[in-house]
């Protein structure tokens, strides 16, 4: 180091020339990424393995808990079903003490199963032709049915039931009636009576039914009542009774429907009895009792109806009763009642009706009871009953 006017000069310091290589630096990131990579790697293993142990933990909770509720579904399932075999049991013992006594003896449901699958024991069950199930709480249908051939009344009211299995009612072919009323039934699946083709009375009233399938009464050739009163009903496919061509009495009051598609009941043509009261129809459309030739009493009380078509009542010629109480009918046209050759008794209480033309009831010559009562017409003073060209003979109630 030396010293010129003063300054201090530091000594030089020779230049480094540094040359990269590009393939030395390549190699050198290649292996700090793999470093990095696997650096983080592993906190990601240590970071996920809590979460993948908690999802173990979690799937096979929920594993546990499907297998439970289906060991506990199965469980419930065998207690009801042991419970209607053990009911089955009971209602044969009532009713014949001294012919199923052996029967009696049998304590559990698996006792009495085996009791009824002997072969010994079948000529004593097909003797059987009725048996009264009703008011024992089921929540099923017992399977042992099957060993019941020749049993022709079967009662299962006032029970629990929600459903019915296809195959429940396979083995019953002399079946003549079933009832099924007061129970939580919701839905007919198809085919559920299929082979009962000697059912006759069938009673359904009384339970949640809401719609009625297609071939929800398909192959009931025999059957002459049908009880469908008292549910949920709002709809009705218009093929749900086309199966049925000897059915004499169908009953479908106090449900909700508001209409009825023309060929509901297209192919009831031996049907004497209709009854659709106390539901939430606002018309009749035309034709829709066209084909019931041997229609004797139609009802249609308690409705909401405010006019009748003309032709609504066309092609009815052995009518006798005819129930419009209770609507909200304000009018009637002239021409409404006029193919109705054989009608004797015709209600129109309780409606809106504040006139009536002359000529309404020209044209029932078998008329003999007319009930007026409850209606602004009324209400405003009496009615000049010639005035309503009326049969002789025909009593009026104003």
């Amino acid at each position: 180091m030396s010293v010129n006017n003063n300054r201090v000069q530091s000594p030089s310091v020779p230049m480094i020339n540094v040359t990269f290589n590009k393939a030395t630096i390549s190699s050198a990131d290649e292996k700090v990424s793999k470093v990095a990579k696997g650096f983080f790697a592993q906190i990601g293993a240590c970071i996920a393995a809590p979460f993948k142990f908690i999802a173990r933990v979690i799937k096979s909770g929920f594993m546990a808990l499907i297998n439970l509720c289906k060991r506990e579904n199965k469980n419930e399932e065998k207690s009801l079903n042991d419970q209607a075999t053990l009911q089955l049991k009971d209602a044969l013992v009532l009713q014949d003490a001294g012919a199923f006594a052996d029967l009696a003896s049998q304590q559990t449901a698996e006792e009495i199963r085996t009791w009824f699958s002997n072969p010994i024991n079948h000529p004593l069950l097909q003797n059987v032709t009725r048996l009264n199930l009703s008011g024992r709480g089921l929540s099923l249908i017992p399977s042992e049915l099957r060993f019941l051939p020749n049993l022709q009344s079967l009662d299962l009211g006032q029970n629990k039931l929600t459903a019915i299995a296809p195959e429940t009612f396979a083995n019953l072919p002399n079946l003549r009636s079933l009832n099924l009323s007061q129970n939580k039934l919701t839905a007919i699946a198809p085919q559920t009576f299929a082979n009962l083709q000697n059912l006759e009375w069938l009673y359904l009233s009384e339970n949640q039914l809401t719609a009625l399938a297609p071939e929800a009464f398909g192959n009931l050739p025999n059957l002459l009542s049908l009880h469908l009163d008292q549910n949920q009903l709002t709809a009705i496919a218009p093929e749900a009774f086309a199966n049925l061509p000897n059915l004499r009495s169908l009953d479908l009051g106090q449900n909700k429907l508001t209409a009825i598609a023309p060929q509901t009941f297209a192919n009831l043509q031996d049907l004497q009895g209709l009854n659709l009261s106390q539901n939430k129809l606002t018309a009749i459309v035309p034709q829709t009792f066209a084909n019931l030739q041997n229609l004797q009493g139609l009802f249609l009380s308690e409705n909401q109806l405010t006019a009748l078509a003309p032709e609504a009542f066309d092609n009815l010629p052995n009518l006798r009763d005819l129930f419009l109480r209770q609507n909200q009918l304000t009018a009637l046209h002239p021409q409404t009642f006029t193919n109705l050759q054989n009608l004797e008794w015709l209600y129109l209480s309780e409606n809106q009706l504040t006139a009536i033309a002359p000529e309404t009831f020209a044209n029932l010559p078998y008329l003999q009871r007319l009930f007026l009562r409850n209606n602004p017409m009324t209400a405003a003073g009496p009615i000049d009953q010639a005035s309503l060209e009326l049969a002789e003979g025909v009593s009026v109630s104003l």
